[in-house]
């Protein structure tokens, strides 16, 4: 197996990532090479891009920091999935899609890709505010909201409403908000996990979700790796 070494980033689960190299890769590590100022610090999680590209996909996977050496300008860095077997998996329809969205693969959409709605209180009036979804698991996931338009503090849950590609109807699911983090004056990320006791018809939504990953899991991996 070949990977597209370009098309590669690490970073934290919900930062920004930067480009990365592969120097070996297996079922329950990857080794990459990272610029210095980049490097994660040992022990901490991040996660490693399987990208399509800068307008495309990718599927975001959970690792574990390994001790990392210095090579001139650069660290190697091990790095084990959280989940082993994740090779494997990009390519594997029947691996089931986990629900923990600290531990499992995430797809990072293509751009509008995905239509994503929160229904946002202000003041007992509720709107439905448009959000960009960083990335989507079976569990939860991230979004960008424009601040001017979060819910009334203190926002711990809402509603959110999310159109898959080629569906008709959107999944309508309970969120629990984990955590929150002030990006810019204009936009808030959130971290939202879903609830399953209060979301209504939770596993067949859950199933459409479950279903949009693993096929978009698979056309990444067509992309990104090769025999």
């Amino acid at each position: 197996m070949v990977l597209d070494t370009a098309r590669m980033m690490i970073g934290p689960l919900d930062g920004e990532p930067v480009p990365c190299t592969l120097e070996t890769l297996d079922e329950e590590v990857v080794r990459v090479r990272v610029p210095l100022e980049s490097a994660p610090e040992p022990t901490s999680t991040c996660a490693v891009w399987f990208s399509e590209g800068p307008d495309g996909a990718s599927v975001i996977v959970p690792v574990v920091v390994g001790w990392s050496q210095v090579d001139e300008q650069d660290r190697i860095v091990d790095l084990f999935f959280a989940e082993p077997g994740v090779p494997s998996a990009l390519w594997d329809e029947s691996r089931a899609v986990g629900r923990d969205r600290r531990t499992s693969m995430r797809i990072a959409p293509a751009p509008d890709e995905l239509e994503v709605y929160l229904d946002s209180s202000h003041g007992g009036v509720t709107e439905t505010v448009p959000v960009r979804v960083l990335d989507l698991s079976a569990g939860g996931m991230c979004v960008d909201v424009p601040a001017d338009r979060m819910p009334t503090m203190p926002f711990t849950d809402g509603v959110f409403q999310i159109l898959l590609p080629g569906q008709v109807w959107p999944c309508v699911m309970q969120a629990f908000v984990r955590h929150r983090c002030r990006r810019s004056a204009d936009v808030v990320r959130v971290g939202l996990e879903f609830d399953e006791a209060r979301t209504n018809a939770y596993e067949t939504q859950a199933e459409r979700i479950c279903q949009w990953i693993a096929r978009r899991r698979q056309e990444v991996a067509a992309v990104v790796l090769r025999d």
